[in-house]
């Protein structure tokens, strides 16, 4: 636990440090900032967020140095600047036509179920993007060179700009002649090929701005630090050192720095200990950062998200996860233990603190079981014992089952960032650090399986120390531009090797802006790797020779391929330049965790961090002055006993494998099997639809193939993914280990065709426990048009192969690519689901072994499903008892004249205080065509809407299933029968069963349903010959109930809603593999509803085929929009547009269903709808 000490600690020994000799690092908290010198100097300063250079100064001031000769600062001024919306106004500069890239993003919402979570605020205000009349294929041919006569005006009152033109990572001579344009005109000009060349067009725009929204703010902070040591030196993301002048430039490389000097010197501590391969644990009061360490050094990351944006540079690859010592412990609704998001913070913080404190904590639970000393802690004092167990009883809890709760979180972390990248923890150490890592880590190290815990001296301030010894590093990339091709990979490999021995100093070459002065003579170090996939993959691995790829893909993705064809798609150049006092010297001179060897259970308390050995595990003296602790069997170790038994009550626990905590520990790895397995999914997945757009799912079942957890992925898969599973089950029964089926009928489980799922069964000591489930959406299965939803389909066989379930032999997979237009990518697709299936398979066997085989899985199992009833159970009980009804139409059945009439939708909702209950019946017939949705179609969409307004965290689940009934009339619109075509039953009538059932849920619950949404898909299919394309546009949100602060709540636009929640294709990677231009990609501005809260704005994309084409266009709300509620004003109706030759005066307006031929320079022009608003303009 943290304690402060504004008092400089020094080592036996030591001598003050002396003027202008003085080597600082500088770590720069939420609560303290860490202060360490050369010679083992220790000082925790309270920080000063308003200005985090007085804390600084203050530390300096306290060792008595005046001026020092260099200073290592890890800062979080840049993580800040973003948390607190104090960027620089800045202009964004891009492609003409795509002007709101950075507000469309990837087309995605944060929340599949929560009306009133946002996206991420854009980083530049739509007045401030400014297009730029240029072009460049991504051939590098330049179809139009910007005109520095005709640029932009930049707003009065931006300070930065960012540029980022399409494919300027494979020709950069425009976006660099406009940059130095503006150079000269004296602005501060980010260009994206600078700073990250690398394709995929949003998340090189996202770093591009964020960069130059860092920069005026970074500059007057650490320039205002300059003058406090002869050189300024400052942490980066990547977990090296840079001088000032290259922190001033590239700010964004500074952002993701937080957790990297502890990580830094964990790998250097685990590898004296003789583990080269570990994971780090930085556990604080709000959250706790790990990362994996391989071959003693950090695993690196390309790319990582800052509160929602992207930045693409290198980086730790560090995951956070919202658990530390200040997270509050609670009960849900449904029994399960809960602990965060929320925090206690430093104030009052935890109820043991005295301050105020009422909400049990990690660290109350903690105080009562013993393991934090209670007496002189600190400048807190002594410890509230029986305040923090008085705390956890009234909230129903048990100390020790809060514990595991968090330890479970905590698992999922620790297994992200190593079961899922397919490296086995069993051989791996865990380093424990900060305030409250060495309470938990045995536990953790337990649960895993690891060789041993390591607790490094001074693990409270490891950040600092870590900070201090770092290398100078640079990292360089660039994009391959020919990935099939290897001439000349080895002589550019060189070319950036010496670029970045440039930056370091050494070497004849570099960039005269970027180049560093060396810090100190030390051994340099430059290595370079290669990002490689198979073709037709989207996600890359790191590699140093190609030749090692497919070992590391078999490991990561549990197959490889040794036929197929491997291409490079960017390089990466590493240089260090290592400082002769490291974190070896610094950990040499400081006290040691421990002289002699000690036995759990024990607490180890220090300064700054207590450390808790429980019974089982022993500590020995390790190198450094570490700790080292391993079990003495693991038996012992797995499970501890609570040495203060009557701290909480433990009432309202739910018994399974450990109370209500227990419940909670295995829905948190159930849902881990999942993540990991979708994954695994979309990182080894061929087609754009799958490793692009995500369109897949992964869910878990138990032995009778009820649902048990499935991943937050696709809406319209929720419900219907159980259908498949119990119609695998029905048919085949128990498949022998190692097998797997497949089902995609959707008169027999299925959705429609393109979704093929594949079923798993899971096993443990012969006996069946369980099932796991891919769903992916394969791009084209046959049929009479490219993409397999023809849009004037009338029959199932003409949408393509109909698979009732079956098993997945060989003969069948294919038979699945023999009658596929792309069978490379199915053949790829395929071996992704089976792949990821197998991946799941052996995390779901290994959990129910841990819960004690097969019968006492079916017990927890069958407690999970009870949970989700409980839950849904008392989220309708508070519902109002009554009858309500609600009605809308499809525009029609399809194109042609017969099909043309709309096709109504309606539901009676009955809510008694039990049971929900929507009955279809009285929908309509749909004529031949495919709207029609399979039943298990329309049982999804109603549980997405009844879970989005009842609470969105309500388990998805067959027990939440059991409270809801769902009634159709078999050959109406919501429950199709053999063998009526589907393909738009699954995309659209999804979206008109959401809209309705959300309107008959206005009823009950007025302030919890937001005005209609776009209410389609927008499916573009595009095919010729070999290639098939298969794109979702998203469109605007329906305006948000006003909440209790008054304010409106626009609904956002260019998202996916309801029944999708899919990704795009991003416009460079669609232009690299497909015959198409993407022309436009913009907002569609006027179309949300007006209103109280508007609706969110539509989208509108125009497409150029360079080719003869088959397209069908499978979308709704041409004719019937998006209705407002609460007096709020209708969105605007969608447009589909065919532009022959480009040739707007002969434009023909398309209808919203339609299959149509495509030649060489057509344009197709959609105009998405936009959302409607909630509550009349006057108020």
């Amino acid at each position: 636990m943290p304690a402060e000490r504004s008092q400089p600690h020094r080592p036996p020994g030591a001598r003050p440090p002396a003027f202008r000799s003085i080597k600082i690092g500088v770590d720069t908290g939420g609560t303290f900032t860490d202060v360490v010198t050369m010679d083992g100097t220790v000082m925790k300063v309270p920080s000063t967020p308003e200005n985090p250079g007085d804390a600084i100064r203050q530390g300096l001031a306290r060792l008595g140095t005046g001026q020092v000769a260099y200073l290592a600062h890890g800062t979080t001024v840049a993580t800040n600047a973003v948390l607190e919306g104090t960027l620089a106004r800045v202009a964004l500069l891009v492609t003409e036509g795509f002007g709101d890239l950075i507000e469309i993003g990837r087309q995605h919402r944060p929340s599949l179920a929560d009306h009133f979570v946002d996206r991420p605020r854009p980083l530049v205000n739509r007045v401030d993007r400014l297009e730029v009349r240029e072009r460049t294929f991504p051939d590098g041919v330049v179809e139009t060179a910007p005109s520095l006569d005709l640029l932009p005006e930049i707003p009065e009152g931006v300070e930065a700009i960012a540029v980022c033109f399409l494919h300027a990572d494979l020709n950069a001579k425009g976006e660099s002649r406009v940059a130095e344009a503006y150079r000269a005109r004296g602005w501060d000009v980010t260009a994206s090929h600078e700073l990250s060349p690398l394709f995929r067009e949003f998340e090189r725009a996202s770093t591009t701005v964020m960069n130059a929204a860092l920069r005026p703010r970074v500059r007057r902070y650490l320039e205002g630090l300059s003058g406090l040591a002869e050189q300024l030196w400052i942490m980066t993301s990547a977990g090296g050192m840079w001088p000032l002048a290259k922190a001033l430039e590239a700010p964004v490389g500074l952002a993701l720095s937080g957790p990297a000097g502890g990580v830094r010197a964990a790998a250097v501590v685990a590898a004296a200990c003789g583990f080269p391969g570990a994971i780090s644990l930085d556990m604080g009061g709000t959250s706790t950062d790990v990362c994996l360490i391989t071959g003693g050094e950090p695993a690196p990351a390309a790319e990582r998200d800052l509160v929602g944006h992207p930045v693409r540079l290198p980086s730790l690859d560090v995951v956070t996860i919202g658990a530390g010592g200040g997270s509050i412990g609670s009960i849900d609704s449904g029994g399960a233990v809960a602990v965060g998001p929320r925090s206690a913070g430093a104030v009052p913080g935890p109820v043991a603190y005295g301050r105020g404190g009422t909400e049990p904590t990690v660290t109350d639970a903690n105080v009562a079981l013993g393991r934090i000393p209670t007496e002189g802690s600190g400048a807190l004092g002594d410890l509230d014992v029986a305040g923090a167990a008085a705390a956890l009883s009234e909230a129903g809890l048990s100390a020790q089952g809060l514990l595991d709760v968090v330890t479970a979180n905590m698992e999922r972390a620790l297994r992200s960032v190593s079961v899922s990248r397919g490296i086995d923890p069993a051989g791996l150490a865990l380093v424990a650090f900060g305030g409250a890592g060495p309470l938990h880590a045995c536990e953790l190290a337990a649960s895993l399986g690891m060789a041993a815990v390591i607790v490094p001296p001074l693990a409270g301030v490891l950040s600092a120390v870590g900070i201090l010894g770092a290398p100078e590093r640079h990292d360089l990339t660039q994009t391959w531009p020919t990935p099939r091709c290897r001439n000349g990979l080895n002589e550019a490999r060189q070319t950036l090797e010496s670029r970045v021995e440039a930056l370091l100093g050494v070497g004849d070459h570099g960039d005269s802006r970027t180049s560093a002065v060396a810090r100190a003579d030390g051994e340099v170090t430059v290595s370079s790797w290669l990002s490689c996939r198979y073709v037709g993959q989207s996600h890359e691995v790191e590699v140093e020779d190609v030749d090692d790829f497919g070992a590391i893909h078999q490991r990561r993705n549990g197959y490889s391929l040794p036929d197929a064809v491997i291409e490079v798609v960017s390089l990466r150049a590493t240089g260090e330049r290592h400082s002769p006092l490291g974190v070896v010297e610094l950990l040499t001179g400081a006290d040691p965790v421990t002289t002699t060897e000690v036995r759990g259970p024990i607490s180890l308390p220090a300064a700054d961090h207590t450390v808790w050995i429980p019974r089982g595990w022993t500590g020995r003296p390790g190198p450094l002055g570490s700790l080292v602790i391993t079990a003495d069997a693991v038996a012992d170790a797995v499970h501890t006993t609570d040495p203060n038994p009557t701290a909480g009550s433990g009432e309202g626990d739910v018994k399974v494998g450990g109370g209500g905590a227990g419940l909670a520990v295995l829905l948190s790895r159930l849902t881990g099997v999942a993540d990991e397995a979708g994954a695994v999914l979309r990182r080894a997945a061929f087609s754009a639809n799958i490793k692009e757009r995500a369109d897949c799912s992964v869910a878990l079942f138990d032995a009778q193939g009820r649902l048990l957890v499935q991943a937050e992925h696709i809406p319209v898969h929720l419900g219907s993914m159980p259908a498949a599973v119990a119609a695998v089950v029905e048919r085949l029964g128990d498949l022998p280990a190692g097998e797997q089926a497949v089902v995609n009928d959707p008169f027999a489980g299925g959705t429609h065709l393109n979704d093929l799922t594949l079923v798993a069964p899971v096993h443990c000591d012969a006996t069946l426990v369980g099932w796991l489930a891919t769903r992916a959406h394969h791009a084209d299965v046959g049929g009479s048009a490219p993409g397999s939803l023809p849009a004037d389909a009338t029959h199932i066989a003409q949408e393509g192969l109909r698979l009732p379930p079956m098993r997945f032999t060989p003969e069948v997979a294919a038979l699945v690519v023999a009658n596929s237009r792309t069978p490379d990518e199915r053949r790829g697709d395929l071996d992704a689901q089976a792949g990821a299936n197998r991946v799941g398979v052996e995390r779901l066997a290994t959990i129910v072994e841990e819960l004690g085989g097969p019968e006492a899985a079916a017990v927890a199992f069958a407690e999970v499903l009870d949970h989700g009833e409980r839950a849904v159970a008392a989220a309708l009980a508070r519902a109002p008892v009554g009858q309500w009804d609600a009605a809308d139409v499809m525009d029609s059945s399809g194109p042609a004249p017969n099909q043309r009439e709309p096709v109504p939708v309606r539901v009676r909702l009955t809510l008694d205080g039990h049971r929900a209950v929507f009955d279809y019946s009285a929908s309509g017939a749909s004529a031949p065509g495919n709207v029609w949705a399979p039943p298990a179609v329309t049982i999804s969409a109603t549980f997405w809407a009844l879970r989005s307004v009842l609470d969105p965290s309500l388990p998805a689940n067959a027990g939440t299933f059991r409270r809801l009934e769902v009634v159709t009339r078999p050959g109406t619109v919501t429950h199709a029968v053999a063998p009526s075509a589907v393909g738009a039953g699954n995309v659209e009538v999804s979206q008109r069963v959401a809209d309705v059932a959300l309107g008959a849920l206005a009823g009950p619950f007025p302030g919890r349903v937001p005005a209609d949404s776009q209410g389609t898909m927008n499916s573009i299919l595009l095919g010729g010959d070999g290639w098939v394309s298969y794109e979702t546009v998203g469109g605007g949100q329906g305006g948000r109930p006003v909440g209790v602060a008054d304010e409106p709540l626009p609904g956002m636009s260019g998202v996916h809603t309801a029944m999708t929640n899919t990704l795009n294709t991003p416009i460079e990677a669609a232009e690299r593999v497909l015959p198409v231009r993407v022309r436009r990609y913009t907002l569609r501005r006027g179309s949300g509803g007006a209103g109280r809260s508007p609706g969110g704005e539509g989208i509108e994309r125009e497409l150029e085929v360079l080719e003869p084409v088959t397209v069908s266009l499978i979308c709704d709300r041409r004719v019937v929009a998006p209705r407002g509620r609460a007096g709020g004003g209708d969105g605007a109706v969608g447009e589909n547009w065919l532009l022959p030759g480009g040739d707007t005066s002969r434009a023909e307006r398309l209808p919203d269903k339609c299959t149509i031929a495509l030649q060489a320079g057509d344009v197709l022009r959609m105009l998405t709808p936009g959302g409607a608003a909630w509550g009349p303009t006057s108020s």
